[in-house]
């Protein structure tokens, strides 16, 4: 009776050792994945302030808020405005000039 438990403690061992091998790669991807997200929201960031330090000389961020609506203002794409949790842009046939130059500009920094 022995060596049955035996072989079906070493059968249950092999398998909690394949789950962790799996649990270790899904921990993996979704790291990279996050760090993935972080690299591209700083990168945003750092796009939209650079590109209002070039059209205004300064930036001035004194709340969270505040980079908010500077984020806002200068991300046009879906998926970066998502990754902010910003609505999408209206589509606006007639758009103003400021819109057509606020999307020059991110058209630009996108570059």
């Amino acid at each position: 009776m022995g060596a049955v438990i035996e072989k079906k403690l070493r059968k249950l061992k092999e398998k909690q050792n394949s789950l962790s091998e799996v649990i270790k790669e899904i921990e993996q991807k979704n790291a990279y994945e996050l760090r993935k997200i972080k690299e591209k929201k700083n990168r945003l960031i750092g796009q939209a302030i650079n590109a209002c330090l070039e059209k205004e000389g300064m930036v001035m961020l004194e709340k969270q808020d505040d980079l908010f609506i500077l984020l806002d203002k200068y991300l046009r794409r879906k998926t970066d405005r998502e990754l902010f949790g910003l609505n999408p842009l209206m589509v606006n046939k007639q758009s103003t000039s400021i819109e057509e130059n606020n999307h020059q500009i991110y058209e630009t920094i996108q570059e």
